[in-house]
């Protein structure tokens, strides 16, 4: 589920172009959204801290 989730937060930023925050999880799930994005060559999750730490999922600057 929440691989698919994180899948599907994607497609709304590839949309949007807007980042999107994914609820607080544990260090072992933000691995594996990590890991959905890790070959993905339009977008890239980054861990940030809060009260809890949280992934947020950006679309990756394109270079010319």
């Amino acid at each position: 589920n929440l691989v698919e989730h994180a899948k599907q937060m994607a497609q709304k930023v590839r949309a949007s172009g807007q980042s999107v925050a994914l609820n607080p999880m544990n260090s072992y799930y933000r691995r594996l959204v990590h890991n959905v994005f890790a070959d993905d060559p339009e977008v890239m999750s980054v861990s940030e801290n809060g009260p809890q730490r949280f992934k947020r999922i950006f679309l990756k600057r394109r270079t010319k």
